[in-house]
């Protein structure tokens, strides 16, 4: 898995010059010739301070905290990949959840995000079912 930060120190490495220490990405070059995954096995997202998600082994974890309220969302993107059967209310995915909110951890402090309303992120969540349209356009009203 990779960002469009890898791009950058991508070419440095096909270039043979230094990647410098600033650069927040990583080198796709063993995952190219070796015909891997990337340089990570999951990616995080993140939304102002309102919003945290990772994927990994082919699930989607989602946490909210719009104006205090917090929520989770779950998806197994390997037979769901549009994202429209919720499984955090489940709890037979418990587990799942348990897994991924570790690998946002993870993520969290490989990236330096430091959220305060984020630190005790998966604490007194609560479910909810969110369809995102093709154009978004209703998210600007779900987040304001």
């Amino acid at each position: 898995m990779v960002y469009t930060t890898d791009i950058y120190p991508t070419i440095c490495d096909m270039i043979n010059i230094d990647i410098p220490e600033s650069v927040l990405g990583k080198s796709m070059i063993s995952a190219i010739k070796e015909n891997e995954i990337g340089p990570r096995d999951y990616l995080y997202h993140a939304y102002k301070d309102i919003q945290r998600a990772v994927v990994h082994q082919g699930w989607k974890l989602i946490e909210y905290n719009v104006k205090g309220v917090r929520s989770t969302q779950l998806f197994n993107l390997v037979i769901d990949p549009n994202e429209l059967n919720d499984l955090a209310d489940h709890p037979s995915y418990r587990e799942n959840i348990h897994v991924m909110r570790n690998k946002m951890f993870q993520a969290r402090l490989e990236f330096g995000d430091h959220l305060d309303s984020l630190t005790n992120f998966g604490k007194d969540f609560r479910h909810i079912w969110l369809w995102v349209p093709p154009n978004l356009s209703f998210l600007y009203n779900f987040i304001q």
